[in-house]
């Protein structure tokens, strides 16, 4: 039994998460005959461990993404038309030390959401500051900015952002305003920081969401110039699937696996 009076030191010098383990760790010295270095450094690794799990929670929020959506929950055999080996790559990060672009389209429930923020997730653990934002809130945001004067301030955030995940683009159509801002954001980060875009429109139809052709030429340029470009085109909806009874099998109804 650990004696009451270690946990206020121990809140003291801001360990008290040590407490948790500390039990368990006197009885696994005492039994594997450690001496007091070794303790120690368990304890240490303990303390560390807690410390960059809270940290990796806490820019998991500040970033809106979701912790469920990972890599290895992504059902790939309902979704057979995604490559494996692509996604599996992009994990690495290695995209966004190279300053590429992801694009991901195909229909609404293909899992698009999903593996853009298993991404962010992965670039998040790995140290990268991420924002991951649906499309018309992204812009809807930014140009409230204008308002307080916030404007700016909140584009040069954006670009400190080494992943910026635009997410559901198209869904809604883009006012003059919001096509601008998008325009703006694509080119201030073009060659110098990352974007993943997730859409239901194939590419062809981007004019047709910016409402300019000309506009949706330059900035659909600048994103495929150094990018990939994941087609989801042919996966079935996960939520039409569930509704026609073929997702039976545990995990392949999930919540997690729909977007």
């Amino acid at each position: 039994m650990i004696g009451t009076d270690i946990l206020p030191r121990l809140k003291t010098l801001r360990l008290g998460g040590m407490i948790h383990s500390l039990e368990e760790r006197v009885k696994q010295a005492s039994d594997r005959d450690m001496n007091y270095l070794e303790f120690f450094e368990l304890l240490l690794d303990d303390e560390i461990s807690r410390r960059e799990s809270k940290r990796y929670e806490r820019r998991l929020v500040d970033a809106c993404v979701d912790s469920g959506k990972r890599f290895d929950s992504f059902n790939f055999r309902m979704a057979p038309t995604v490559p494996r080996g692509t996604v599996e790559s992009l994990m690495t990060c290695d995209y966004i030390n190279r300053r590429e672009n992801v694009i991901l389209i195909g229909p609404s429930g293909a899992g698009k959401s999903h593996l853009s923020q298993a991404l962010a997730n992965k670039a998040i653990k790995m140290g990268y500051k991420v924002l991951f934002k649906q499309s018309h809130k992204l812009l809807n945001y930014l140009n409230s900015r204008r308002a307080d004067g916030g404007y700016a301030k909140y584009m040069r955030y954006l670009q400190t952002l080494d992943l910026l995940i635009i997410d559901d683009f198209g869904l809604l159509p883009l006012t003059y305003q919001n096509a601008n801002d998008l325009y703006e954001i694509v080119q201030e980060r073009y060659e110098t920081k990352s974007i993943i875009v997730t859409s239901n429109r194939s590419l062809r139809e981007w004019d047709e969401v910016f409402g300019n052709q000309l506009m949706a030429s330059a900035a659909l340029d600048r994103l495929t110039h150094h990018s990939n470009l994941i087609d989801m085109s042919n996966t079935e909806s996960y939520r039409q699937r569930e509704r026609k009874g073929e997702l039976t099998s545990p995990g392949e109804t999930g919540k997690e696996n729909i977007r």
